[in-house]
């Protein structure tokens, strides 16, 4: 069983939430090129804090799947959570990513039965 999605086409605007400089570099350089806007927060509260209001709901949102864990916490456990927090907020387009390529069938599983989509590299989607 596969969770590896083909990316949609090239949206004018997404949401990048990462915890890695080099990452929002990489999608602000990319998205110049293309004309296209990137909000990037550094992590999910960050992006609460801000004025949230003012994203479409339909815009393509990227969440790390591998936030630095705080607290020991189990990365999948956390990533749900803050998939649950998004769509609690209305957003309809999230998307998981993460640079590890290769995940357990429990991992896997639980993003497949959640109807997460899950993407095994952090390239901009444009």
């Amino acid at each position: 069983m596969a969770l590896l999605f083909d990316y949609p086409p090239p949206e004018k605007e997404y949401i990048l939430i990462d915890d890695e400089v080099l990452v929002h570099k990489l999608w602000h350089l990319y998205a110049k090129r293309q004309n296209i806007g990137v909000n990037s927060f550094y992590s999910i509260e960050e992006f609460f804090a801000s004025d949230i209001s003012i994203f479409p709901l339909k815009t393509p949102l990227y969440l790390d799947f591998n936030f630095r864990d705080k607290d020991g916490q189990d990365p999948l456990v956390l990533a749900l959570d803050n998939v649950s927090r998004l769509k609690t907020h209305g957003f309809e387009h999230i998307r998981l990513f993460s640079g590890q390529f290769k995940f357990d069938q429990e991992v896997q599983k639980k993003l497949y039965e959640e109807n997460i989509s899950f993407y095994t590299e952090k390239r901009p989607p444009y």
